[in-house]
C-alpha cells in the first residue's frame, strides 16, 4: 500500500513547521521550491526541483512519479494558491480553465462578488493611468488606498491622502497591472483565519497587524508596510465572532470549500468589520505556523494536515488554550544602505530573553524598503505581558535608528 504524501509549495524559512507537521501527521513530506538551499528543505522527504507556480510540471511529475497516494497540496502564499488549487482538482479529475485558477487571487473578480453579496467591504473602481485615478477621486474624496490588481502582498501599494500624494506613485513601474483603487479605511488592522472544511467553517485564531507609518525610518514615504503582528487579538469576543460570521459569509459567496481562508480586516472607528480582502489560504507562516499556535494554541496548520491525512480529533487542534501567551513578530527595518548594521541587531537581539527565531535572507540593495519582499530580516518573540512586547519593539526601533 502507497504512503500517503502531502505536496507543500515553498520552503522558505517559515515553512519548518508545515512541513514538520504534516511528517507527524503520517504524510510523506514531498516540497516543491526551485532553490536546492531553501532553508526548510532539510526537513522534506521528497524535493521537487521547479517553480511552485509551474503548475504543468509538477502534475508532469506526479503522473511520472507513482511511488506515494499525494492526498492533497498546501502553500502558505498568494503566488501558490493557484498551483495548490490546480493539483487539488487534478486530484480530484476535475478540469478547469487557467482563467479559473487567476481569478482566486483576482483582488477585483473577488470584491465583485463581495459587494453583490452585501458583504461589508469597501467599494472600488478600476484604472489604468493618474488622470483617471484622480478623476475617482473626487467621486470618493481622499484620502485613497491605491494598489495593483494582480500583485499580491504590500507591492506598490500606497495610501494618498492628498493632491501632492500623487507624486509618490509610479503607473508606469506595473505596466501589466491595472490599479485598483478604494476609499481608506481609518481603523484597526486585524488578520482573521479559517478553515472550510465539508461546507462548514471553523475558525482558526485572529491576530493584529501594525503598518507602518510617514514616520517609519527608511520605508518609503508612499508605501505601506505590515511591519509587526501581535497575537493574541485584543479585540472582544463579540466583534470576533462578528469577523467569523463575515468571513464565513464571504467564503460562501466564492464557493470556497475544502480550504483555508484568511482574510484581512480593518475594525473601523464605528468598531465594525470591514473585509479588505479575502484569499484561499491561511496567513503568512510566520503567523500561522508562530505566533498563533504558540500564543492561542490554536494550529490552523495542523488542523488542515490531520483532516487530509483523516486523523480523526483534527479539530482538538483547534482548540485554545486557557491562558494565552504573547507572541508577536516584526520586520527588522535597519538603514539599508549599511550592510554591516543588520548582523550587529541580530547579534544583540539574539542575546534577549523570549526569543524564538530570527530570519535574515537575502534581500535586493534598496534605497528605503517599499514592499516585504525588500525587508532583510524578521524576529518572533514570546513573552509573558504585552508591555513586555513593546518594550522590545522600542529597543529594536532605537536600533534603526541609530543606524542612520
Amino acid at each position: 500500500m502507497k504512503q500517503k504524501a502531502l505536496l507543500i509549495i515553498g520552503a522558505g524559512p517559515f515553512s519548518d513547521r508545515s512541513i514538520i507537521w504534516a511528517k507527524e501527521c503520517g504524510f510523506v513530506a514531498i516540497v516543491v521550491d526551485k532553490n536546492d538551499q531553501a532553508s526548510s528543505l532539510k526537513f522534506a522527504d521528497v524535493h521537487i526541483r521547479c517553480n511552485g507556480t509551474n503548475i504543468r510540471y509538477i502534475i508532469n511529475w506526479m503522473k511520472k512519479n507513482q511511488n506515494y497516494a499525494i492526498v492533497r497540496a498546501f502553500g502558505g502564499n498568494d503566488f501558490a494558491v493557484p498551483t495548490v488549487f490546480a493539483i487539488n482538482d487534478y486530484l480530484a479529475k476535475k478540469k478547469r480553465s487557467h482563467k479559473h485558477y487567476q481569478k482566486l487571487i483576482d483582488k477585483v473578480f473577488i470584491k465583485r462578488k463581495l459587494l453583490r453579496a452585501g458583504i461589508p467591504t469597501p467599494t472600488y473602481s478600476l484604472v489604468e493611468t493618474k488622470t483617471q485615478a484622480k478623476q475617482v477621486v473626487e467621486k470618493f474624496g481622499y484620502p485613497v488606498i491605491v494598489k495593483p490588481n494582480n500583485l499580491s502582498g504590500s507591492v506598490g501599494v500606497v495610501k494618498v491622502s492628498s493632491v501632492k500624494d500623487w507624486n509618490l506613485i509610479d503607473f508606469d513601474r506595473y505596466p501589466q497591472s491595472k490599479w485598483l483603487l478604494e476609499p481608506y479605511v481609518n481603523g484597526s488592522h486585524h488578520d482573521v483565519n479559517g478553515l472550510v472544511i465539508e461546507a462548514r467553517f471553523y475558525p482558526c485564531g485572529i491576530s493584529d497587524r501594525f503598518f507602518s507609518t510617514t514616520q517609519t525610518d527608511f520605508v518609503d514615504k508612499s508605501a505601506r508596510l505590515p511591519i509587526c503582528g501581535i497575537s493574541p487579538t485584543t479585540v472582544t469576543t463579540q466583534v470576533q465572532a462578528k469577523m467569523y460570521k463575515i468571513l464565513s459569509a464571504a467564503a460562501k459567496v466564492l464557493e470556497f470549500n475544502q480550504t483555508p481562508i484568511k482574510g484581512d480586516f480593518i475594525l473601523n472607528k464605528k468598531t465594525e468589520p470591514v473585509l479588505i480582502e479575502i484569499t484561499p489560504r491561511f496567513h503568512g507562516e510566520i503567523e500561522s505556523a508562530y505566533i498563533l499556535p504558540d500564543s492561542t494554541g490554536i494550529n490552523p496548520i495542523y488542523a488542515h494536515h490531520a483532516y487530509f491525512f483523516g486523523i480523526s480529533n483534527w479539530q482538538s487542534y483547534l482548540n485554545p488554550k486557557k491562558t494565552p501567551s504573547i507572541c508577536a513578530w516584526r520586520a527588522l527595518l535597519p538603514n539599508p544602505k549599511k550592510k554591516s548594521i543588520l548582523p550587529t541587531m541580530i547579534n544583540q537581539l539574539a542575546k534577549k530573553n523570549g526569543i524564538i527565531k530570527i530570519i535574515a535572507r537575502s534581500a535586493s540593495r534598496v534605497r528605503l524598503y517599499e514592499n516585504n519582499s525588500e525587508i532583510p530580516a524578521f524576529i518572533v518573540i514570546s513573552v509573558l505581558k504585552r508591555t513586555d512586547v513593546k518594550k522590545l519593539f522600542l529597543e529594536i526601533e532605537k536600533m534603526e535608528v541609530d543606524s542612520k
